[in-house]
């Protein structure tokens, strides 16, 4: 049957056939290897612009980074500074009472209780960090018959 169907046609028309059907298979195989690199490189960019896009990211946060600790530095300076100024303030009174005879009378005297109040209210305050700015403002005027006491 085969021998047959061999000898039906002649034998440059059967390497042509081969030929033909080869040369539609190396096609096939060329198209499938191509459409395979397209989509490689077609993912190649996408990462690479995911990784540009995720440089710039981290340069953002870098820089983010640069001016919360500048920030904080320079907190910290103004922190050490208030602290500095509070120490000499502190020292220049306790050397006012030390030497100053009205000013140690004055600093024995007990306080109002409406003042010492306040006091305690602004020192806690600064404390807990609540920065109200109406913390500051001045207590009420002291009621004929209030009591007093002292800031200890």
């Amino acid at each position: 049957m085969i021998a047959r169907l061999l000898r039906l046609f002649p034998a440059w028309a059967w390497m042509l056939g081969a030929a033909g059907v080869a040369g539609l298979l190396g096609w096939w195989r060329i198209e499938a290897v191509t459409a395979e690199r397209d989509a490689a490189q077609l993912k190649s960019e996408q990462m690479q612009q995911n990784v540009e896009q995720m440089q710039l990211v981290v340069n953002w946060a870098r820089a983010q980074s640069a001016v919360l600790s500048v920030a904080l530095e320079d907190r910290a300076a103004e922190l050490e500074r208030i602290r500095r100024d509070v120490m000499e303030h502190r020292q220049a009174l306790d050397q006012l009472e030390a030497n100053d005879a009205d000013t140690r009378e004055w600093s024995g005297k007990s306080v109002p209780s409406a003042v010492a109040d306040w006091v305690r209210q602004l020192s806690a305050s600064g404390r807990d960090g609540d920065d109200d700015a109406d913390n500051s403002r001045t207590p009420d005027a002291p009621v004929v018959g209030t009591e007093y006491r002292s800031l200890e």
